[in-house]
């Protein structure tokens, strides 16, 4: 499966970034300069058992593990957000990072050629 990237700005100023990949697969969006805040929502689609990881980075290079605002909360802690993004399947995460540069990686976990993983970015501009 080839990897998708849909990215525009609305009228009222919200920047929507939607990515797909399938398994083995990661696909990167750049985040446009005046997005503050990122909320990424990660789905699965097709009945996928695929997993991901969402990563970050400044110079499109390097790309580090991203922290979730909830993610802490979601899984049992205190909300603190320090646990990297990864093995997600399906979750609603406030990014505590604001990089230049986001990717979503599939992970293989079943040999099913249409099994999809699709993220969802959404930030407010500044106005």
């Amino acid at each position: 499966m080839a990897t998708t990237v849909e990215s525009y700005i609305t009228e009222n100023g919200t920047w929507i970034a939607t990515v797909t990949a399938g398994k083995n697969e990661s696909v990167t969006v750049e985040v446009p300069g005046s997005v503050q805040d990122v909320c990424a929502q990660v789905r699965r689609t097709n009945g996928s058992t695929q997993t991901g990881s969402l990563t970050g980075s400044n110079d499109g290079t390097n790309f580090v593990a991203l922290t979730s605002k909830t993610q802490g909360a979601v899984s049992g802690g205190d909300g603190g957000g320090d646990t990297a993004l990864t093995g997600l399947t399906a979750a609603l995460h406030q990014l505590r990072q604001r990089p230049r540069y986001l990717r979503l990686t599939v992970t293989n976990t079943t040999d099913g050629a249409d099994d999809v993983l699709e993220a969802i970015f959404v930030g407010a501009t500044r106005r």
